[in-house]
């Protein structure tokens, strides 16, 4: 496999994992994912969002979309975390609006989308090492 074969499989892996982060998103709220595509090289993803619009970024700087949402930035708590951490003291008052199965989806599809993306970003910091390395 050449190096460019290479890329261009890390780049659709990496446009596949913001994919999923950005539906695991919607229990929280909206897809603000409008549109995502890979360069020819495999170099650059492109992501429009509702709210930023459409930005670039290097296959080698990938994890660095989800940097506040997961980690945060200075004095500021991770928003992600914030997001369903808030969700999830609501569940008392979710369980008297749903049925049964529907009450285990949401709380249980809350506890598995913070583990979910952690794992999602960690790959995602993964991709930009392997990326770096074919540079």
């Amino acid at each position: 496999m050449t190096n460019l074969e290479k890329m261009l499989k890390l780049a659709n892996e990496a446009k596949d994992l913001i994919i999923e982060f950005r539906e695991e998103e919607i229990r929280l709220g909206e897809n603000i994912l409008k549109e995502i595509s890979i360069s020819e090289d495999g170099l650059t993803i492109y992501v429009t969002e509702v709210y930023d619009g459409e930005k670039e970024y290097a296959l080698e700087e990938i994890s660095g979309m989800f940097l506040t949402e997961m980690r945060g930035w200075g004095p500021c708590s991770a928003q992600l975390y914030e997001a369903i951490s808030m969700a999830q003291s609501e569940v008392e008052s979710e369980y008297k609006r749903m049925n049964k199965e529907e009450y285990i989806q949401y709380v249980g599809g809350l506890y598995y989308m913070e583990l979910r993306c952690e794992e999602i970003y960690v790959r995602l910091e993964q991709i930009e090492q392997e990326a770096a390395e074919l540079l």
